[in-house]
């Protein structure tokens, strides 16, 4: 996943390719380390052999629209930040056990909710607190 949204094979630049066969609808979830997981509205459709999707555009994209997904900057949508333990809740544990308890630390941590590098106030105020009581849509 690239910090633009997109996904992207393991070498950073090419498409992901599957060689199965889609005989039905097809349906992505994308999880992200401390997001709350995504999936598709509506089934992906095919143009030349690609499948593509950009949930971006709309919060109506994801499936639980408002539910699911935030608006960011410039009318962007994206995945719902602070699920520090990814369990598809936004709740106090994630704030308590993971946001408090790994705050002291430097380095790739789940408690950096906005994924700067940094852990502090910021990633509560900004993140936890307005995604607080957000959960997963995603059916089971």
């Amino acid at each position: 996943l690239n910090s633009d949204g997109s996904v992207v094979g393991l070498d950073g630049n090419s498409r992901l390719q599957f060689y199965n066969s889609i005989a039905q609808q097809l349906f992505v979830i994308a999880r992200h380390r401390n997001h709350i997981s995504v999936m598709n509205a509506i089934p992906l459709a095919e143009n030349n052999g690609v499948f593509s999707y950009d949930f971006s555009v709309s919060l109506d994209n994801a499936y639980g629209g408002n539910k699911a997904q935030c608006s960011l900057e410039n009318g962007v949508c994206g995945m719902i930040a602070a699920d520090g333990n990814a369990d598809g809740q936004v709740d106090n544990i994630d704030k308590n056990e993971i946001w408090l308890i790994q705050g002291n630390n430097h380095g790739y941590q789940t408690s950096d909710f906005n994924m700067d590098g940094s852990f502090d106030i910021n990633d509560k105020l900004d993140y936890w607190n307005p995604n607080s009581g957000k959960s997963c849509q995603v059916p089971n």
